[in-house]
């Protein structure tokens, strides 16, 4: 099941899971039209994680932010146009 809302270069898509848990899906253009941001949050293990997702199509790269349910930084990824990782950070808070 989807519920979408546009509003201007946002459109917000809610898709609900077998549990009723809602998965939220942003997704906006930016002004100029050379990339596209996704935002995903989820229910996994009874935490929300959020993984938002930017497209720059002037450079053909993909970004991929991962982030707790406090909104700090997990990991970021970055991918060359053909799907290979070129690099990946990991925020030390992580590593315990």
């Amino acid at each position: 099941m989807y519920d979408e809302k546009n509003e201007k270069n946002f459109k917000y898509q809610y898709k609900y899971n077998d549990q009723k848990k809602i998965i939220l899906i942003q997704q906006f253009f930016s002004n100029d039209k050379k990339s596209i941001h996704y935002k995903n949050s989820y229910n996994k293990n009874k935490l929300i994680f959020s993984k938002s997702y930017f497209e720059d199509n002037t450079k053909k790269l993909k970004f991929l932010n991962y982030y707790d349910l406090e909104e700090k930084l997990l990991y970021k990824e970055v991918y060359d146009q053909n799907g290979y990782q070129i690099s990946k950070y990991e925020n030390q808070y992580n590593k315990k």
